[in-house]
């Protein structure tokens, strides 16, 4: 999954070299990430994000 920011500029469409298919066994990379936001909830006023903090916490 792709955070926010990155949707709109990256491209996953494989060009014909890409699409063919590799059967070759390959190790298997998972990254982790965790993240935070810290939101200001004012029962007068719209909500809103103060500030939000992504980080890779393990990649095995």
């Amino acid at each position: 999954m792709l955070k926010p920011r990155y949707l709109s500029g990256f491209d996953i469409t494989p060009d014909d070299e890409e699409a063919r298919y590799d059967a070759t066994k390959r190790d298997v990379v998972t990254d982790e990430f965790q993240g935070q936001a810290l939101a200001v909830l004012d029962p007068q006023d719209k909500p809103r994000v103060t500030a939000v903090e992504y980080r890779m916490v393990d990649s095995r």
